[in-house]
């Protein structure tokens, strides 16, 4: 069983599954309650100056996030990563595994957590500071298979995320902003088993 978690092809099946009913299904509550998808997920094209400032806050806490990571002497790709993206490599799954992690997975989680759920939590009592925190932590909750330090730098990323769907009015600049992310990680892990294992 324990191997099965951190098979990639596994991984990537399921994210490829998954991912469209999460998002039919954000839609069709969205639908139900009278909104039009795409105004209440937030689906609007950010400014660019939106683009570039969220790119930038994004590439600033990755790095800083690596370099606390190295200080405290642990690996930068997490051991869930590695074993994944060898696991995909190895089945000749990569390509079905890169598209899960890159592309897939940041889109339905992005639909579900600052989409939908900021959308609704954010005019509930909690208000948007309530919704950050709430979201944030859901959101890092769902990433059981990491280490507690690689949850706590997940939930700072959703907290970044939050704040930029807030300020911006657009889950599309997070979607980017969250590929980027995992798409940086892809890459961290590629080197290290490509080049360094």
């Amino acid at each position: 069983m324990r191997s099965l978690a951190t098979d990639g092809s596994v991984l990537a099946l399921v994210t490829i599954v998954a991912g469209p009913v999460w998002i039919a299904t954000m839609a069709f509550a969205a639908r139900w309650r009278g909104w039009g998808v795409r105004d209440y997920l937030a689906l609007v094209v950010p400014r660019r100056s939106e683009i570039a400032f969220g790119f930038a806050c994004m590439a600033a806490l990755l790095i800083a996030f690596d370099l606390l990571t190295l200080a405290a002497g642990r690996d930068v790709v997490p051991a869930f990563m590695f074993e994944s993206y060898k696991t995909a490599r190895a089945s000749g799954s990569l390509v079905p595994f890169l598209i899960a992690v890159v592309i897939i997975g940041p889109v339905t989680e992005e639909v579900v957590f600052r989409g939908f759920l900021f959308r609704g939590l954010s005019e509930s009592f909690l208000g948007v500071v309530g919704t950050l925190v709430a979201t944030s932590a859901a959101w890092a909750a769902l990433h059981v298979q990491y280490d507690w330090m690689t949850i706590a730098q997940i939930f700072l990323i959703g907290l970044l995320l939050g704040w930029l769907r807030w300020a911006s009015s657009s889950t599309l600049l997070t979607i980017m902003l969250h590929v980027l992310a995992n798409f940086a990680a892809c890459i961290q892990a590629a080197i290290k088993v490509e080049w360094m294992s």
